[in-house]
């Protein structure tokens, strides 16, 4: 950079000098001025007097007078002194009238450098200098200060001291008055007056300035009444003669000072050194022959520079090309370290890595032969890798008894010592060693040991040696050499080492997969005990209350998968009401004496149906024999319930048969006279009045219940026999529809669907009749404000998987009759009880209670059984299936032939996931593809979805958020033409869908067997 450029013009511009309206109050002028002196001038224009007043920040050594941009005067802190030295008054006063009118200014245009403005100062003995353009317009303010700092940067001062520029200094004793002070400031044009003791010498004690007098002056102080002494500035900051005008200058900036008072070596006042004197200090003419001696030797400077970088540069290239070299070296030996270093992290193949470092160390180093050597228990060893460059050198597979290495080399080798020898017969080697060598051809050698860290041991295990030998001629090794081999054989250690930790590794896995199988097998076989005697494990933390189930104890208790949050709240919800008290009772009794817990309790699932349980527990202990948990089993007792029932409602049946036996003859005996005479008291009392008649009537109607009563008793109690012979169930129910129509309240409305084609069976027509007569009695009781009673009739053939489900089932065909009604429906807590004898929930005189028992028992004699299905306020249907007439095995066969599907696409929809499931396994198994719904709303999306693709679709009536009826009819606003199956567990029959309009193909009652399901889709897919 030109030095020209340090001491431009614009450097020493003060952009922002205090400039103000000449016609501004004096007082607000001086006012301004006082401000702290952190710059020397800020520019202010005519309207921003009152800004200028709120920056108490800034030091204001003069104010420049501007009208309409053009400068009109300047006032300085030297004009104020003078003023106030006349000790006039200044209050009225404008700055216009005070003001220095003839300034003296520089336009920018006349100079580009710093030496026009310093000369012009020094012309005029002035210390404020401003800039103005052209056209007379203020651009800045060039003072002292600001030429100070311009110049700073050529350190021109420090080769200067104060005594060549020092002014001497007018001094005043500290008894004067201020006034006095100002005077003579305004006689000797100076800027400062030190104040001095004069007993001895004239020693500095303090100092007045023109910055003073201004603050007094704006303090409104009485200047001729105050002596020097008492606002005078102290204590004073002195300088020496001897000291350069750097350091004065450093202490101006720093004090923030404009002058020094200057003392001899016994504190007498020798002068003062001001900012006009540091310039002073600089000629111009001087300065611009320093700055062409200094232009001129930078030049040289550089000339040198370049001169001294290019000889650096080439030497620098001479190095980097002799270190690029031997780096390459290095990193192609580091590349080795990392790339063996490498592979044993990557793989566990031992015999790869060795064969690599020996292969890879001997083409690095151009060694003759590199091996590596294998200790055995005796201290012999043997040649495991090992890498030539000539075949006759070979040593592998070779034994080796070292017995001079024995002696000498086994434990500087523990150690971790290396053997190296540059040349064999050159060597303090004792000579049986010499010829060990020898016999192997060995000139010059290295031995590494590989130390195996043992954790166990003390020390480390010596496991082998890392060998190099030079066997054409001596070779002196490299210690770039040595450093290479001895990281190798650490990481052929770490190599080793690892390959035994993965072979005790593998050793341990393979004992622990043993293990691990035959854990595994052994719970398989508890899981297998289990599942078969239905039982589930479970665990719960008492002071947590987490509880975890097993999953038979989840599907014991009703949960399906992911359903159970973990909570014994969750298990107590699902405990029957009426149970929960001992079952608390009982677990509390438990935890607290930390013994056993057992006990049989219902449980109600989510569809409203009762099961029994078993649960035993035990209760496990601390330390200090608090109950921390219990573990135990559950089992579903529901079947072992039923059969006790069975078996208790058996005894009942024989004793109630015994009884019954009897009193029969009794009560007959006894009912037979009062019948005879009954019917005889009309003949022999024909004159008895209307009263007695109809008492008479009563008594008639009553003996003759009586009578059917003990019937029907004594045909309970007989087991219900009679002739069998091949009926027509049709035909009975015929008859059945037409004595209830002829009977029943015109308020119930009757509808039949019986099979065309209905197979007949093998039984008492009475009795089934009886067994008709008896549901429909019950189906009108149950319609006491009418309703629709429905009576259909279908053959089914029963498959393996319909009796998986249904425990009373067998495989074969069925006539399966079912009796529906409208009615109030059955409760939860009644429909297990319903068929115990004498069991009504009629009103009295309503029922007797053997009705449904007589109905179970003749259905049980003929080899069936019956299904209830009810809902409180929606009706019951009666399911009875009574096995069908043995038909040939051809003509069964036909009719189980269970047609498969050709890939058709099923939409289920269903919200019970087990029967999801299972119809998605059947149809999957018979080849159709399957996807389900949950709901309504779900198969409407689905079916949107996958419309071009679905052939039937297979809904349920009653699920939640949308039925079946209303997604039934929204799929047909979507498609007309759409095949649908109804099923439906309810009372609703094929005739309650067509009443609702809804056209359907096909309906299935619950339960329905997998091959009534695969027919009822072949007809309907294939339909036309």
């Amino acid at each position: 950079m030109p030095l020209n450029n340090f001491i431009a013009l614009e450097q020493a511009i003060e952009r922002e000098p205090l400039a103000v309206s000449p016609e501004l109050p004096l007082e607000e002028v001086i006012d301004l001025m006082s401000q702290s002196w952190t710059n020397s001038c800020l520019l202010v224009g005519e309207d921003r007097v009152a800004e200028a007043k709120s920056i108490a920040s800034v030091d204001y050594s003069c104010v420049l007078a501007i009208a309409n941009s053009q400068l009109l005067g300047i006032f300085t802190e030297r004009d104020l002194v003078r003023l106030i030295s006349t000790g006039r008054s200044l209050n009225g006063k404008t700055l216009a009238e005070v003001m220095t009118k003839e300034v003296i200014t520089l336009t920018s245009t006349e100079s580009q450098d710093i030496f026009a403005a310093l000369n012009l100062l020094r012309e005029h003995k002035i210390s404020h200098l401003p800039i103005t353009d052209e056209n007379h317009r203020l651009l800045g303010l060039i003072t002292q200060g600001s030429l100070r700092q311009a110049l700073q940067s050529l350190d021109l001062l420090k080769f200067r001291t104060v005594k060549e520029v020092m002014s001497r200094a007018i001094h005043a004793p500290p008894t004067v008055s201020v006034l006095e002070i100002a005077q003579l400031m305004a006689d000797y044009q100076v800027s400062c007056i030190p104040i001095v003791e004069t007993a001895k010498s004239l020693r500095p004690i303090g100092i007045i300035t023109e910055r003073d007098l201004v603050q007094f002056q704006l303090l409104e102080l009485n200047l001729e009444e105050i002596t020097a002494q008492a606002v005078m500035s102290t204590p004073l900051f002195l300088a020496k003669p001897e000291d350069s005008l750097w350091t004065v200058q450093q202490q101006m900036e720093q004090r923030l000072l404009r002058r020094l008072v200057v003392a001899g070596e016994q504190g007498e006042l020798l002068g003062v050194i001001t900012q006009s004197g540091l310039l002073r200090a600089i000629n111009p003419i001087e300065l611009r022959g320093s700055l062409d001696i200094l232009q001129s030797r930078v030049r040289r400077l550089e000339r040198e520079r370049i001169e001294f970088l290019q000889r650096r540069n080439d030497y620098l290239a001479n190095q980097i090309e002799q270190q690029t070299s031997e780096l390459q070296d290095r990193v192609q030996r580091e590349q080795l370290v990392a790339t063996i270093a490498l592979r044993i992290r990557q793989s566990l193949d031992l015999e790869s890595i060795l064969n690599t470092t020996v292969a890879e160390v001997r083409q690095l180093i151009e060694a003759d032969r590199v091996l590596i050597y294998r200790f055995e228990p005796d201290r012999s060893g043997i040649v495991t890798k090992e890498s030539v460059s000539e075949s006759q050198w070979s040593i592998f597979h070779r034994v080796v008894k070292d017995s001079c290495f024995e002696q000498a080399w086994i434990e500087p080798y523990q150690q971790g010592h290396i053997f190296s020898v540059a040349d064999v017969e050159r060597t303090h080697l004792s000579q049986c060693h010499r010829e060990f060598l020898a016999s192997f051809q060995v000139k010059a050698n290295i031995a590494i040991p590989i130390l195996l860290r043992d954790e166990n041991a003390t020390a480390d295990r010596l496991w082998g040696l890392l060998i190099v030998h030079q066997c054409s001629a001596p070779r002196n090794w490299q210690e770039w050499e040595l450093e290479l081999l001895q990281l190798l054989a650490i990481q052929v250690a770490i190599a080793i080492q690892q390959a035994e930790l993965y072979q005790q590794a593998q050793s341990e896995l393979a004992r622990r997969r043993q293990a691990e199988e035959t854990l595994q097998e052994r719970e398989t076989q508890l899981k297998t005990a289990l599942d078969a005697a239905a039982m589930g494990t479970w665990s719960w933390n008492i002071a947590t209350n987490e509880v975890i189930l097993s999953a038979s104890s989840q599907s014991i208790l009703g949960f399906t998968d992911g359903e159970f949050p973990g909570t014994l709240e969750a298990i107590v919800d699902r405990i029957h009401p009426e149970d929960r008290n001992a079952l608390n009772e009982k677990v509390t009794k438990a935890i607290d004496e930390g013994g056993l817990y057992e006990m049989e309790t219902r449980i109600v699932l989510t569809d409203g149906k009762h099961r029994w349980l078993t649960a035993r527990g035990h209760v496990l202990l601390d330390s200090e024999d608090r109950s921390t948990q219990m573990i135990g089993v559950t089992a579903d007792i529901t079947e072992k319930k039923q059969l006790e029932d069975k078996y208790l409602r058996q005894q009942r049946l024989e004793s109630l048969g015994s009884l019954a036996g009897g009193i029969a003859h009794d009560l007959n005996n006894i009912l037979t006279p009062i019948m005879m005479s009954v019917q005889i008291l009309p003949i022999t009392l024909p004159q008895i009045d209307s009263r007695s008649q109809e008492l008479i009537q009563m008594l008639e109607t009553n003996v003759k219940r009586g009578s059917a009563l003990v019937k029907q008793v004594l045909s309970f109690a007989r087991g219900i026999e009679g002739k069998r012979r091949i009926v027509q169930v049709k035909h009975l129910i015929a008859d059945i529809r037409q004595i209830a129509t002829e009977t029943f309240p015109k308020s119930i409305e009757f509808q039949t669907d019986v099979s065309p084609n209905l197979w007949t069976v093998l039984g008492d027509a009475t009795q089934i009749h009886q067994i008709l007569l008896n549901l429909v009695i019950n189906a009108r009781d149950a319609m006491p404000d009418g309703g629709i009673l429905d009576i259909s009739a279908v053959n089914l053939t029963m498959d393996e998987e319909y009796v998986r489900e249904h425990s009373q089932a067998q495989v074969g065909s069925y006539v399966a009759i079912s009796i529906t009604d409208t009615g109030i429906g059955i409760s939860a807590e009644n429909i297990n009880q319903i068929f115990e004898p004498f069991f009504t929930t009629k009103e009295n005189d309503g029922g007797t209670g053997l009705g449904l028992a007589t109905v179970m028992t003749i259905v049980q004699s003929h080899g069936g059984f019956i299904d209830v299905v009810s809902e409180i306020g929606q009706g019951t249907r009666f399911n009875v299936f009574i096995p069908a007439l043995e038909v040939s095995e051809t003509d069964l066969a036909e009719h189980l032939a269970i047609p498969k599907g050709k890939g058709e696409l099923i939409l289920v929809v269903d919200d019970e996931a087990t029967i999801r499931e299972i119809t998605r396994a059947s149809l999957e198994t018979h080849n159709y593809r399957v996807i389900i719904a949950n709901n309504g709303i779900e198969a409407v999306a689905s079916y949107v979805q996958n419309q071009a693709e679905i052939a039937l679709v297979l809904m349920n009536m009653m699920m939640p958020e949308m039925d079946g009826t209303t997604a039934i009819r929204t799929l047909q606003k979507i498609a007309p033409n759409i095949k649908i199956i109804v099923m439906s567990g309810s009372n609703i029959t094929y005739q309650t869908l067509s009443d609702r309009k809804l056209n359907i193909s096909s309906f299935l009652a619950k339960p329905y067997s997998t091959y009534a399901l695969l027919k009822a889709i072949n007809n309907a897919v294939n339909a036309q």
